[in-house]
């Protein structure tokens, strides 16, 4: 009973750190992490779930707090454990190769570390179709980011389209989550040259976004300069006009500064 209320106590305790970590009290959040980890790596079998699950957390909060190189360790860590215990075609390994692919790319890591890490996640999880769909389309997502980041326009396109097509067929194709792979899409469209492909993407994410005003109004006065930009380059001067317009008003709307804020608007 003694063992069994300390357990429930920590894994409550990695709950609650995942909470605080969300609402940003990172010093709070690593403290309650390292403290279960610790606790958890005392009582625990090396593999153990519920250690796995706090060092991932911790792994994520010292990530977000800054803590690069720590967070590179622990999820290195949890990656090796998941490849040591787990088949080599199980989801949570999959899932382990993402985050630890992710944490990398944010560390400031080699994307030739992240992209054969994510492709691997990609290839699992397409053993587990429907069930594992979602997921799919996120390890689509993130790779097809990868590729983006490297340059690599026209493996990014592949893999954005991939993700997107999926997304759709799940229903979710008002989310943002959906919105951001579409405008990803969109960016490799315009980096392969295909402008009218790149336009439609983002006239699609606009309409998504408007439908969530005005939580999306930066968003929308970004794509609305790259719609303008797109329609400048296929001399549609109407409609450059049109979107320029627009983005000057929302931020005149939403910052009140326009010549200030427009020099931080850039074409990716």
């Amino acid at each position: 009973m003694h063992v069994y209320f300390w357990f429930s106590l920590w894994v409550v305790m990695v709950n609650l750190a995942t909470s605080l970590n969300r609402a940003g009290e990172f010093i709070r959040s690593k403290k309650l992490l390292e403290q279960a980890t610790t606790s958890f790596r005392r009582f625990l079998p090396p593999n153990h779930r519920s250690l796995v699950t706090a060092l991932n957390m911790y792994s994520w909060c010292c990530l977000d707090s800054g803590d690069t190189d720590r967070a590179l360790k622990l999820s290195e860590e949890v990656l090796n454990m998941a490849t040591s215990a787990l088949p080599a075609d199980h989801p949570q390994l999959a899932m382990a190769l993402m985050d630890h692919a992710e944490v990398n790319r944010r560390a400031g890591g080699s994307l030739d570390v992240s992209i054969p890490l994510c492709k691997q996640a990609v290839q699992i999880l397409k053993m587990h179709l429907p069930a594992l769909a979602t997921s799919l389309a996120v390890g689509l997502h993130n790779l097809g980011h990868y590729y983006y980041m490297k340059a690599s326009y026209a493996e990014a396109l592949v893999s954005l389209e991939e993700s997107v097509k999926i997304k759709r067929s799940l229903g979710v194709s008002t989310e943002d989550s959906f919105a951001q792979t579409v405008v990803k899409l969109g960016d490799a469209h315009m980096k392969c040259g295909n402008v009218a492909m790149a336009v439609m993407q983002y006239k699609e994410c606009v309409d998504i976004w408007k439908s969530k005003q005005p939580y999306f109004d930066d968003m929308i006065c970004e794509i609305d300069v790259a719609i303008g930009h797109c329609a400048t380059l296929m001399g549609n001067f109407e409609e450059a006009v049109k979107y320029y317009t627009e983005a000057r008003e929302l931020l005149m709307q939403t910052q009140g500064h326009f010549d200030e804020v427009y020099g931080m608007l850039y074409f990716k």
